[in-house]
């Protein structure tokens, strides 16, 4: 639940920064859709491997997620303040 509602505060955000002339609209959701997929199926991988030993991998993934959601938000929204 935290994640969607994660997804849709970008989207209402998208909506927020679409008035500025540099901001891609397309690539800001392109990637936001991208970084929630890729949630999904961590949450995914954690309800299954909740017992076992392979929750390990999930959570190294978490920590993935995290810096790829940081490095997005940091590269997208430079590209118009420059």
């Amino acid at each position: 639940m935290i994640l969607s509602l994660a997804f849709y505060s970008s989207v209402y955000l998208n909506d927020l920064l679409n008035v500025h002339e540099n901001f891609n609209s397309n690539v800001f959701l392109v990637g936001n859709a991208v970084l929630y997929l890729f949630g999904l199926s961590i949450f995914m991988k954690l309800l299954k491997n909740y017992q076992k030993r392979e929750l390990v991998n999930a959570n190294i993934q978490t920590i993935i997620l995290q810096t790829l959601f940081c490095v997005f938000y940091i590269i997208s929204l430079n590209l118009f303040f420059i």
